[in-house]
């Protein structure tokens, strides 16, 4: 699953507070879409999970979550050669290479 909910830097947004609170009522378990792991696999504003300061905002998941009596799991995620490069903070993207191609880069 995956929602565009996030502030440019990952963080809850208003919107996505109220989205979070509406969505967790009455739910035993609910995913936290897309966390990216690494700036360079940033494909869109989601949450972030790739440096302490994204700590405070993964607590405020948890805490929407438990107040609704859901728990929370986090879906870790990395946008690979789909990253959006504007948003990969100088990071180069990421991605798979073909077995062929490493072949003839050797």
């Amino acid at each position: 699953m995956t929602v565009y909910d996030a502030g440019p830097d990952g963080e809850l947004t208003p919107a996505s507070r109220k989205f979070w609170h509406d969505r967790f009522n009455g739910f035993g378990m609910w995913i936290i879409p897309f966390t990216n792991v690494h700036p360079s696999g940033i494909g869109f504003e989601s949450p972030n999970a790739f440096s302490e300061d994204h700590l405070e905002n993964l607590k405020e998941y948890a805490r929407i979550s438990h107040e609704q009596g859901a728990k929370a799991v986090i879906q870790l995620a990395h946008a690979g050669v789909h990253a959006d490069k504007s948003m990969t903070r100088g990071n180069g993207v990421w991605g798979q290479v073909s077995y062929h191609i490493l072949v003839l880069v050797r």
